[in-house]
């Protein structure tokens, strides 16, 4: 299913896996892996980085180059409240160019900015 497309990536999953299709190339790299299917992902508008959400949050930044793993710090992304305690996030809108509003399952909202890694 596709969960988020630009004009250069679609980011769709399988499952609980998530990807990214460069659309230039057609080159497909695994960016997240989620515990139930991820609830969507969004784009950045300058494609700097792609936030995918569900259980906690995956911010995978752009270019892509490292396919994602389970327990691996590195640059490349960073995670969030997957893990004790998880932060269970049903939507995320970009509300600046720096900044993602989080819509939380019990109806509250979280800011975080995505111009720091985590």
């Amino acid at each position: 299913m596709i969960l988020a497309e630009s004009k250069n990536y679609i980011v769709y999953n399988d499952y609980e896996i998530v990807l990214l299709k460069n659309k230039s190339d057609g080159s497909e790299i695994i960016i997240g892996d989620f515990y139930g299917d991820p609830c969507g992902a969004l784009i950045d508008t300058e494609e700097k980085f792609i936030l995918m959400y569900g259980c906690g949050v995956i911010i995978y930044y752009l270019p892509a180059y490292e396919e994602y793993q389970y327990n691996i710090k590195t640059p490349q992304w960073d995670e969030f409240s997957r893990e004790n305690p998880v932060m269970w996030v049903e939507n995320a809108v970009q509300t600046d160019r720096n900044e993602v509003k989080l819509t939380l399952e019990d109806g509250t909202s979280k800011i975080i900015k995505t111009d720091i890694h985590f």
